[in-house]
């Protein structure tokens, strides 16, 4: 892809702009899209095409201090950067990469116990969709722990091989439900994805691709593993606003594949907290 056309088609060329994601760190899928970021100062993501390929082209700030962002820029190949602030962007991050996934990694530690507490708090469908959340922030501290922040579609093959997870892999395994994928399910769960992530003002138009890429190529634990981290911003960002809430909370039930015995989410809520404790306690004493 010619990521200064296309940007330049989008009148976009005036900005600092980097290739992110798996495309600048390799081993991505066929089916990946190319993650391009805007410096702009806005926010928000868009989807374009260029010679036959997918680009999301998100929009960002030079003055971000979130250590998740950050880290998301890690290695970013520079696309175009006449002022140079992008590169000293980087520089700072290289600098200070040991200490950010240090502090995303407690950041998502204490997301997932957060989310914990909700689903304690609700009963149906949002606590078993608080408790999937949950999971999801733990597999974001493993990987952080671990130096990575991989994409959605290659965070369980990448969870599989870290050597700093203890058993604590086997905990986001056993509560997200992956030994459920089945082709059918999988479809459902792929379509209340994208309505999900519509409804939240999200990307979805790369969701349907990537899941069918996944099943086309036998990976059905990691298309579900996917469509579940996928859905997971999306329900945290409606529930954090006003109405809708029956709407959500119905699309929720299937993209999530959500349990329905409430004392087997209270199980897994039981075993991502004590995960989260292990873990914030072990990073105390460092």
């Amino acid at each position: 892809m010619d990521a200064k056309k296309l940007l330049a088609d989008l009148g976009m060329s005036g900005h600092p702009a980097g290739l992110a994601g798996c495309r600048a760190s390799g081993g991505h899928f066929e089916a990946c899209a190319h993650d391009i970021v805007v410096f702009d100062g806005g926010s928000g993501s868009e989807t374009a095409e260029s010679g036959g390929e997918t680009a999301v082209v998100r929009h960002a700030s030079l003055s971000e201090t979130r250590s998740g962002r950050l880290l998301g820029y890690d290695r970013m190949q520079v696309i175009c950067d006449e002022s140079w602030e992008l590169h000293m962007l980087l520089a700072r991050i290289s600098q200070r990469r040991q200490m950010l996934y240090a502090d995303h990694t407690r950041h998502c530690l204490v997301e997932s116990l957060l989310c914990c507490q909700k689903s304690r708090q609700h009963s149906g469908v949002p606590g078993s969709c608080w408790q999937k959340c949950a999971s999801y922030y733990l597999a974001d501290a493993i990987c952080a722990l671990n130096s990575g922040v991989p994409g959605s579609s290659h965070m369980l093959d990448a969870l599989r091989g870290m050597q700093k997870a203890g058993g604590h892999v086997e905990t986001v395994t056993r509560t997200v439900g992956t030994e459920r994928a089945t082709p059918t399910l999988l479809e459902r769960m792929s379509k209340s994805a994208v309505g999900l992530a519509d409804m939240a003002g999200l990307v979805s138009k790369t969701i349907g691709s990537k899941c069918a890429y996944l099943m086309k190529n036998s990976m059905p634990s990691d298309c579900y593993f996917y469509l579940c981290y996928s859905s997971r911003e999306s329900f945290v960002s409606l529930m954090g606003a006003s109405g809708k809430k029956p709407d959500i909370e119905h699309i929720s039930k299937t993209a999530f594949d959500i349990e329905s015995d409430p004392n087997m989410v209270m199980q897994h809520v039981e075993l991502v907290e004590a995960s989260c404790n292990e873990l914030l306690g072990e990073s105390h004493q460092k």
